[in-house]
Parts: structure tokens; C-alpha cells; sequence
């Protein structure tokens, strides 16, 4: 590994010592100055948002080959990017990253696209036409002030283009060694002088990984998405949106279940104990073989959002959005069919020369229907809750230079009921290219409906811990377990559970310098976490723990984006990550997070039509889970035959065979191994 790291360290100094001091375009310059809306609720310059943020623009998804959303994340610094199998992800900002990291809120143009059910984000549905996204602000710290409970470490906001970008068409077809194919489409057209519509489509079939075994692990997956969008402009200040999309997939999967063998252990004098067979005695635990079942996850999902967007002047204006969405999923371990329908409405205005407010209101209400099986269930199988919520936020020019922003979110649910989440933010413009800002926030993460009422079976073996949990405080399995045999524990949810508490302070830098040809993007921070979730001990026979708030932790680190347009032909980006937690508990998240982070990108256009991208990416291993560093090398090179063709050929993970990414968590039969791949892309625009 030490010799990656060092071929690593070679790519970032050859490319940055290639540097010459030409001509440069201005998209560098551009982007700094980028307007985000994440930060703000409205258009302000990247540059002087008060937050750690970093937008992913469409030249970022064709420069550095990605597939998917989740792929395109692991440039993001403070963002830890670890694929799981050939479907699933793990994915989180500033730690606590797993399969069901429940402290990172993603939106899809305003659209949550969370889950209730663990306060996740399931990444295999998440897979729009990456054509069809006009950038993606991603937020590292809280965003709880503007978005509410569960933007707590992060907020991941998608914004897809708009009708007016998108008139004409285009066809994508692809295919690799781990996909089968993977082909889209997307067609706009203006139907009146102010009606404009668009409608695209993905369809797809991906391979499978290997397990840790060397087996095939039943992992592959395919299905489509569909969608469209139609933009209504009435009047000059008025905007409608009407947007759907819908999604089908069938994802491989191999999941651990329970079988019971018979038996059952029965006390002896001077503490011993025997296994007998087909003993089930009072205060005898039965005894479970945990076996493999393999069969598919079916989804189907479907939205549709309307927007009224009205202008009343350049700084004054409001918005009101309501959406329905529906999805489906049928899985061996339980079945989760939701409804959610949710209203908000946004002001925004000046109060002053000096003041710039907004304001709003929000409504929604979530219900499922949740079928389990022998291994989890819940109870009640169905529940709906409410949020109501409202939030102010002003922004106040205190001098030429120094500005504050400063609000709170005020929500209350049926499940913490009544949550405040503050935030203060400072911005100090040094000169017209360097900013410096700090911030103080309060965010939650309230309980999930699995912390509530899950009722969940995993497997304890003879050293009292299993694969999925990392520490029960109280218990130690008995010893003289039969061969691949467990004791299964009972996890159960628990109402009186509080929502997880985030202090966090940050401070930020951002430079433009070197004739503006180098911008530098650094923060640093500390998080105090309280409440988190624990495991309790409350019964020994059968063992039983309660989710409970027994745990605290504080992370800290510093993130560094660097970008240099040397030429005309030349960019190179690297982003650098360094993070570390102290857990004060006994479940400790954060050790499946690396303390060190790399990603490095150099594009060059070798002829005027044909470019040569490459990226390295590099994290540290992972020692609790017994996960090595690694490095992905990934290259490409995009050939633009005329302005209706495109190819392109893509190499990722070059540099193994195969090396597994992040441990599979609840449920897994093991740990997957990502493969070395190639992939080719070919492109027509009508």
C-alpha cells in the first residue's frame, strides 16, 4: 500500500509541475462565483456562502467517467464513499457512514428523498440520467436551519436542468465488463411560446460482485427510470413546474437468516452446561444456524412535484411546492410500502438595504405499511406521523465587509415532537478573492421508525459479538456453541428513544489567487454529539437490547479543495480529507470511517477533440473491519467526433483485480469484493 500511496503522490507532482503559465479559460473563475442555493434558501455566490460546500457540475460527471450519484460523491472532501456490492453504497459526510447512515439529508429538486423508515437514503434508486442534472450542492456540516431534523452531518441537494437547457435530444448507449448494457435517453421541445416539456428515460442490467469467499454473490441488478417535466411561464414573474418520475428495478441480493437446529443448553453443577438435541427448557436459549438466502429485491417507486415560483422583484419573490411520492419495496427480510405527501411554502424578501430575509411554512405526512419476517418485523405494521414545521433565517450586511446570518427551524413531529435548530453564521471578505467564514449550528436527528418499533434478530456466536454489532454492554454468549451455530440476539426499538443531538462549529477559507488560475476551498470543524444511539442490555434469556440514547462522541478533521486551470488544455483538482472521532460508548459508527481521504483528477486535452482524463482516489483502511487501504485508478479518454457524436472508453479500479470496499452490515452474508472494470460509451445529440 505504501507503494500506491507513493504512485499516488507521483501523478499530483508531475501533473502540477506540467503547469504552464498560458492563457486560461474563465470556467475556474465562473465557478467560484457559481450561485448555490443550499446555503441561502436563495441565489447567492458560492464564493461568500457561509458553509462548507462544493458543487458537483455536469463536467464533473463526463471528466471523471462516473455511473451513478453515489460514485460521483467520492470527489466531495469530507464525503466517506465506500461501495458495498455491485448495487449499495455507503455513504455519509464527517463520518458515522454506513449501509443506513442516518444523518445525511438528499434532495432531488427540493424533493426528500429520504427514508422515514431509518432515516437513509436508499442510493439504488437514486440514479437519474446524470445529462439531466444541472449541478449537485453538497453541503458538509448541518443544514438543519433551512431543511430541518436529519441535515445534520450533511445535505445533498440535486438539481436536475431545466426545460428551457434541455430543448433537442440525445441517445446514450453503453456497455462494459460489469454492465450489461446501460442505456438513456432525454427529448425537449417547446410546445407553445410558453409552454416548454421534456421527458427522459435510463434503462440498465449491471453484473455481480464476488463475495469474500471467491463465489458469485447473486448481486447483479437491472431495471429503468422514467420520467418528464413541463415548465408553464403564464406571466413574465411566474413559473409552474410539473415534474414525475418513476422507477422499477430488480437488485440481486444475498441476505443472512435464521434457522432453528434443536437445541437448546442445559445448566450443569459447578457452571458447566451440555447441548442437547430438541431441547427448548425454560431459560434455555434455542439454538439458530445463520444461512444465506439469495433472491431479488423488487422496487417501484413514483413521484410527481409541482413548483409555483413567483418573482416579485430582483430581491423579493416566493415559492410554493407540494409533492406525493410513493414507493414499494419487496425484499426476503420485509416488505416497506410508503405514501408521503408534503406542502411548503417559502418567502423571501429585503427588509432594508442591509437586511435580506426569508422565511417558511411546511407540511408533511408519511405512512407505511411494513410486513417483516422472521428475522425483523415491526409493530405496529403500520403507522403514519406529521411534521409540522416553520423556519426564519436573516442576513445582515453588518459592514462593506462582514456579514451575519443568523435563523432557527421550529418543528414539531409526531414522534420527538418538538425540535429547535439554530444556527449563526459569519462571513469576513478580506480581499475581493478571499473570504473567511465560521459557523455555529444545532442539529437533530429524531427517531426513526426502526428506532421506535423494530423488533430485530442477529447472531451472537461463542465470542458474545456478532459481524453487525459492535458491543452489547452486559452480556458474553455461553460458551460451547455448536459448529456455525448462534444465538440470535433481539434488538427492539424503544418509544421513549430521543433524537440524537449535533453541536457543530466550523470555519472556513476561500481563495482565488495566482491570476486566478488556483482557487483553494479549506474547512475545518468540530462536532459534539450526544444521545446517540446505544444498545442496552435488558434481558439475558434470550438476550435482549433496547435501542436506547447511551452514547456521545465528538469528531473533528479538516477538508482542502484544490483546483488549477494551468492551461487551456490542463486542469487538475485534488481534494484532501482528514478525520478523526472519539466515541465515548460502547457502539462505536465511527470506526467504519478512514482517518485519510485523497482524491486527485487531471484532464488533458490532447487534440482538439479528444481529451484524456484520469483520477485517483485513496483511502485509508479501516482496522475494526479488517479492511485494507486502497486505491482506485480510473482513466478515460472522450473523443468528440462532430457536435452530434460522442465516445467515449473508461478504465476504473486499475490497479486491482478486485479489493473489497466497506463491510455489508445488518444482514450481510459477508463482504463483497468491487472489480477492476472497463466500460465504453457512445453518444448522439439531435
Amino acid at each position: 500500500m505504501c507503494k500506491k500511496l507513493i504512485y499516488v503522490l507521483v501523478i499530483c507532482i508531475s501533473a502540477f509541475s506540467y503547469a504552464q503559465d498560458d492563457e486560461i479559460k474563465l470556467s475556474l473563475d465562473k465557478l467560484f462565483n457559481l450561485k448555490v442555493t443550499s446555503v441561502s434558501g436563495t441565489a447567492m455566490d458560492m464564493k461568500k456562502s457561509p458553509a462548507a460546500i462544493y458543487v458537483i457540475t455536469p463536467e464533473d460527471f463526463k471528466e471523471q467517467g462516473h455511473r451513478t450519484i453515489a460514485d460521483a460523491l467520492r470527489a466531495v472532501p469530507g464525503f466517506h464513499v465506500r461501495q458495498i456490492d455491485s448495487s449499495k453504497f455507503a455513504i455519509s459526510a464527517r463520518g458515522f457512514s454506513d449501509r443506513f447512515a442516518d444523518k445525511l439529508l438528499v434532495l432531488i429538486d427540493g424533493r426528500s428523498v429520504y427514508t422515514p423508515l431509518f432515516s437513509g437514503v436508499y442510493w439504488e434508486i437514486q440514479d437519474l440520467p446524470l445529462e439531466d442534472i444541472d449541478r449537485i450542492e453538497v453541503i458538509r456540516g448541518p443544514g438543519a436551519t433551512l431543511w430541518g431534523a436529519n441535515a445534520v452531518n450533511g445535505v445533498i441537494n440535486i438539481v436536475t436542468k431545466s426545460v428551457r437547457d434541455t430543448e433537442g435530444g440525445y441517445v446514450k448507449f453503453g456497455l462494459g465488463t460489469n454492465v450489461d448494457y446501460e442505456t438513456e435517453f432525454r427529448y425537449g421541445w417547446q410546445a407553445t411560446d410558453n409552454f416548454f416539456a421534456k421527458v427522459w428515460g435510463k434503462k440498465f442490467a449491471r453484473g455481480e460482485s464476488e463475495s469474500s469467499l471467491g463465489l458469485d454473490d447473486n448481486d447483479s441488478w437491472d431495471g429503468g427510470h422514467w420520467g418528464g417535466k413541463f415548465d408553464w411561464y403564464p406571466t413574465a414573474v411566474d413559473t409552474h413546474s410539473f415534474q414525475t418520475n418513476f422507477t422499477k428495478l430488480n437488485v440481486g441480493s444475498t441476505v443472512n437468516a435464521f434457522e432453528s437446529s434443536g437445541f437448546g443448553f442445559v445448566p450443569l453443577g459447578g457452571g458447566a452446561s451440555t447441548a442437547v438435541a430438541g431441547a427448548h427448557l425454560l431459560g434455555a436459549p434455542e439454538i439458530f444456524n445463520r444461512v444465506a438466502r439469495s433472491a431479488d429485491d423488487n422496487w417501484e417507486a413514483a413521484n410527481f412535484m409541482w413548483t409555483w415560483n413567483k418573482s416579485l422583484s430582483a430581491s423579493s419573490g416566493w415559492a410554493f411546492k407540494t409533492y406525493y411520492d410513493y414507493t414499494n419495496y419487496e425484499s426476503i427480510l420485509f416488505d416497506e410500502r410508503r405514501q408521503t405527501v408534503d406542502v411548503d411554502f417559502r418567502n423571501w424578501f429585503n427588509l432594508n438595504s442591509s437586511n435580506s430575509f426569508i422565511w417558511g411554512l411546511s407540511f408533511k405526512t408519511t405512512e407505511d405499511r411494513i410486513k417483516g419476517s422472521t428475522t425483523v418485523t415491526l409493530d405496529p405494521l403500520k403507522r403514519r406521523t406529521n411534521t409540522f414545521s416553520g423556519f426564519l433565517q436573516n442576513t445582515t450586511q453588518l459592514t462593506d465587509k462582514l456579514s451575519i446570518m443568523y435563523g432557527t427551524k421550529l418543528e414539531y413531529n409526531d414522534i420527538s415532537r418538538v425540535e429547535i435548530q439554530p444556527s449563526v453564521r459569519l462571513t469576513y471578505e478580506l480581499t475581493e478573492d478571499t473570504v473567511v467564514w465560521a459557523s455555529w449550528s444545532r442539529a437533530v436527528k429524531r427517531p426513526s421508525r426502526a428506532d421506535d418499533d423494530v423488533n430485530l434478530k442477529l447472531a451472537l456466536n461463542q465470542g458474545g459479538l456478532s459481524t453487525d454489532v459492535r458491543g452489547i454492554t452486559g452480556f458474553t454468549a455461553p460458551a460451547g456453541l455448536p459448529a456455525d451455530s448462534h444465538i440470535p440476539l433481539v434488538i427492539s426499538g424503544n418509544r421513549d428513544f430521543d433524537s440524537e443531538e449535533l453541536i457543530a462549529y466550523e470555519l472556513g477559507l476561500r481563495t482565488n489567487f495566482w491570476n486566478k488560475k488556483l482557487t483553494l476551498d479549506a474547512a475545518v470543524f468540530y462536532n459534539d454529539y450526544q444521545n446517540i444511539r446505544n444498545f442496552a442490555l435488558i434481558t439475558e434469556s434470550p438476550p435482549t437490547a433496547k435501542i436506547a440514547n447511551t452514547d456521545s462522541a465528538e469528531t473533528y478533521g479538516a477538508e482542502i479543495s484544490l483546483k488549477l486551470k494551468a492551461t487551456d488544455d490542463l486542469d487538475i483538482m485534488l481534494n484532501y480529507t482528514w478525520f478523526k472521532a472519539n466515541d465515548h460508548g460502547d457502539f462505536s459508527d465511527e470506526q467504519t470511517d478512514a482517518q485519510n481521504l485523497l482524491f486527485t483528477q487531471v484532464n488533458y486535452k490532447l487534440f482538439k477533440n479528444l481529451s484524456w482524463h484520469t483520477s485517483v482516489f485513496y483511502s485509508d483502511s479501516i482496522k475494526n473491519d479488517e479492511l485494507h487501504s486502497f486505491v482506485n485508478l480510473n482513466t478515460g479518454l472522450i473523443w468528440t467526433i462532430d457536435k452530434h457524436w460522442e465516445m467515449s472508453i473508461w478504465g476504473k479500479n486499475l490497479l486491482d483485480p478486485q479489493h473489497p470496499e466497506a463491510p455489508g452490515g445488518f444482514f450481510a452474508s459477508g463482504i463483497n469484493q468491487i472489480p477492476r472494470s472497463f466500460f465504453i460509451e457512445c453518444t448522439y445529440r439531435f
